[in-house]
């Protein structure tokens, strides 16, 4: 089962897909997040004058696809904000998550996240428009929708649509 996971970045995508991951047996699942498959520094679409790690252009769905195809474990989780944007990445998809967040949470999470230092606020609001450019693109079609803002709370109804028994959950 290949399990594709999209929503705007701080939306919880990582955070969901641990937890269905903690419910599949040990040594079944590999999670691929869409960030380790993006083009060469140099390589990357520009805004700014600076690199724009936001547009589908700086993704190398080639190779996400091979990764996803040559893996020889029994559950595959995907995730990232722009694995919605390629069809034929999408069609790879058994199940698709979408987790939907509006902007003032979104904006709220954004400001605190310091992992790569300070993001000036151009590039944040750039962030956003981008997810609403290419990042929900198909979202309409996910199998399942959630809020992030009740991510735990819908965990449940997450793993019963996929199927998986609640009674595994260990997290």
């Amino acid at each position: 089962m290949i399990i594709g996971i999209a929503g705007a970045s701080r939306s919880g995508k990582t955070t969901l897909a641990q937890m269905i991951a903690n419910n599949l047996p040990p040594g079944d699942c590999h999670t691929i997040q869409q960030d380790e498959y993006c083009c060469a520094h140099d390589q990357l679409p520009r805004i700014a004058n600076e690199p724009d790690w936001e547009h589908p252009n700086g993704l190398d769905y080639e190779r996400l696809k091979r990764a996803i195809i040559t893996s020889k474990s029994k559950y595959i989780i995907v995730e990232g904000f722009l694995v919605f944007y390629d069809d034929t990445l999408l069609t790879l998809f058994d199940k698709t998550i979408f987790i939907d967040i509006d902007k003032a949470t979104f904006l709220e999470r954004k400001q605190r996240d310091k992992r790569w230092g300070e993001i000036p606020e151009w590039y944040i609001n750039h962030i956003w428009e981008s997810y609403l450019r290419f990042g929900k693109r198909n979202s309409e079609n996910a199998d399942i929708t959630i809020n992030a803002d009740r991510l735990t709370e819908n965990e449940v109804i997450v793993l019963k649509n996929l199927q998986i028994p609640i009674q595994n959950h260990t997290s």
